[in-house]
């Protein structure tokens, strides 16, 4: 038994075990690998050659060169090669336009399709503060805080605005139906605020005409719009540019009309809604920059005396040409209705002339397509952002010059400022359906801007009514305060007639609540702020022309001093304070949004 147990033994001993000589010896392969595998540094930047290192190494992956980034992030072969094919396609420069232009369109379309959206939505809002305004997004104020620099270019150089508000109507007709049209037109309107549509000024296209909109044969109640009109050349097109908040009631109003009152006449209306865009520069220089822009000398088609002149220009490589009368109308026809293809390469645009706006400012409009309104919007305002305002600055130069504008001031009667109408009812205790109206009558402007004493001499017939009657007034502090919008305009009372225009910087103050009023008020502030123009606060309001005579008749029993004999000194009041300040009271000359 021993010896077989022997035998067995040394049979097992000589026997050779073929799979664990193969995992010896792969373990002894890989101790040997790994030995020679050279290890990778910690740092990225360690990766690099010398020559390719950066002084500010750090561990993001996005500092070194794009070839070696995967590899670093740790990704796999796979990743590597289609990164590769996605580069080899960019390379492709046939690729890349072809992809860029299709993006590109896209881009357009989604921006065509918000309505909100203006053409230059793009440039202003990288540079201003946009807000919601008739459902549409407007530029409000710059983020340059240039309101100072506004004011001061607007008298010495210039300064440019982008009028979106602004929308054409256009009434097509042919010349034998020329005088029915104008009949018709004159029933929206009345003589007695300007020369008509039918006035032989506007006949022959070269000027634009100005005049305020009411509802039809309702004057001097009801009204609409302050429009702005031009005919052509051939006296067969009108283009009313009217505001986007009335835009859809006026067009419904001239259908309605024409249905009602001329079916037999047959004229078209269109809506130039989205099609036209208009940009306003103020400033003695607008000439000059218009001229380095376009290169052209406009000096000899522009006659300064000339008012609200109108010229048809275009403009092809890098070129501009004046466009004569009988080009005007094909001129028309393709600007105003469809972009046609001969005019890919060039674009017309109208400039109109004003001399006497904004207080002898002179004032360019330009009217083009809006195709190529970007085109024009830069070559204008190229390195001149700065001298670009919004909404809030032209509200602030209509301020500074007393003028009016639409509808934030100077048309408290008009539908838009319905609730402002209730309020001034409700304050001057009147019925809150009763009918108020602001005088618009040339003469009569004209003759109380010279001065409000004129009033008695001022004769109201059946048509103004002096019991409902407003007038637009602009508001200047005698010391200090700001009158802001609906502050109440008051008469002083007897306690206060001593302090009147005695001392300029003491206020009046009123012991008191806030809530209770002891002085009769006669009117109601629109709009105000501080006025750079005369360093102190000022306002635009209304009044009525009842407390207007009561008014008169206490400044002419008060001993005033030199500097306001002259003037009419009331009180206003803030709805959040109890104290009450003196203000000169004058009369607007101008009835027209500018």
């Amino acid at each position: 038994m021993e010896g077989t147990s022997g035998q067995s033994s040394t049979s097992h001993s000589s026997d050779i075990y073929l799979m664990k000589q193969i995992e010896s010896h792969s373990l002894e392969l890989n101790s040997l690998t790994a030995d020679c595998r050279t290890k990778l540094p910690k740092l990225m930047s360690q990766r690099l050659p010398r020559f390719m290192r950066r002084r500010a190494s750090s561990h993001n992956p996005k500092r070194v060169p794009k070839s070696i980034r995967l590899a670093i992030e740790g990704k796999t072969n796979d990743s590597i090669e289609k990164h590769k094919k996605l580069k080899n396609q960019k390379k492709n420069k046939k690729h890349k336009k072809f992809v860029n232009e299709i993006k590109r369109k896209e881009s357009i379309q989604r921006r065509n399709q918000k309505s909100e959206r203006s053409v230059l939505h793009v440039w202003f809002a990288k540079r201003f503060h946009m807000k919601m305004f008739y459902n549409r997004l407007m530029p409000n104020n710059n983020c340059t805080k240039n309101e100072r620099i506004l004011y001061q270019n607007s008298k010495q150089d210039f300064v440019a605005y982008y009028l979106s508000t602004y929308v054409c109507i256009e009434i097509d007709y042919s010349v034998s139906e020329k005088q029915l049209l104008i009949d018709f037109l004159t029933k929206f309107t009345h003589l007695d605020i300007s020369p008509s549509f039918g006035a032989k000024i506007y006949e022959s296209g070269n000027r634009e005409g100005i005049t305020i909109i009411y509802n039809y044969e309702s004057y001097p109640f009801e009204p609409l719009v302050s429009i702005n009109f031009v005919w052509n050349h051939k006296f067969t097109k009108l283009w009313i540019w009217c505001h986007i908040c009335v835009y859809d009631k006026l067009l419904n109003l001239f259908y309605d009309c024409q249905q009602k009152y001329l079916s037999k006449v047959d004229f078209k209306i269109n809506g130039h809604k989205n099609q036209l865009e208009r940009f306003r520069i103020i400033g003695p220089k607008g000439l000059m920059l218009l001229s380095k822009c376009f290169n052209f000398d406009f000096n000899q088609i522009l006659d300064p005396k000339t008012v609200n002149s109108v010229h048809y220009l275009r403009i092809s490589e890098n070129k501009t040409s004046l466009i004569d009368s009988n080009e005007t109308n094909l001129f028309l026809d393709n600007c105003f209705v469809s972009s046609s293809k001969k005019f890919i390469n060039c674009f017309d645009f109208m400039l109109i002339t004003k001399n006497n706006t904004f207080k002898n400012r002179v004032t360019y409009d330009l009217v083009v397509l809006s195709e190529f309104a970007n085109r024009l919007w830069h070559k204008i305002c190229e390195n001149r952002g700065h001298r670009v305002g919004g909404i809030h600055d032209l509200n602030m130069i209509s301020l500074n010059t007393s003028s009016l504008m639409f509808p934030e001031f100077g048309f408290i009667d008009s539908f838009e400022n319905k609730t402002t109408i209730e309020l001034l009812n409700k304050l001057l205790k009147r019925e809150p359906n009763s009918t108020l109206y602001i005088i618009r009558n040339d003469l009569m402007l004209s003759m109380l801007c010279k001065d409000l004493r004129l009033l008695s001499k001022i004769s109201f017939n059946n048509i103004y009514n002096k019991d409902n009657a407003l007038i637009n007034v602009e508001v200047v502090c005698v010391g200090r305060g700001v009158p802001q919008q609906f502050d109440y305009i008051c008469v002083p009372n007897d306690s206060d007639i001593e302090s009147i225009g005695q001392t300029s910087d003491e206020d009046i103050i009123n012991e008191d609540k806030c809530n209770q009023l002891n002085r009769k008020i006669i009117g109601l502030i629109e709009f105000g702020k501080y006025s750079l123009e005369i360093s102190r606060g000022k306002g635009l309001g209304v009044i009525t022309i009842i407390g207007l005579e009561e008014l008169i008749q206490i400044n002419d029993n008060i001993n005033l001093k030199n500097n306001y004999k002259n003037n009419i000194i009331a009180i206003f009041k803030s709805n959040k304070s109890c104290i009450y300040r003196q203000i000169i009271i004058k009369a607007i000359d101008s009835a027209f949004s500018i």
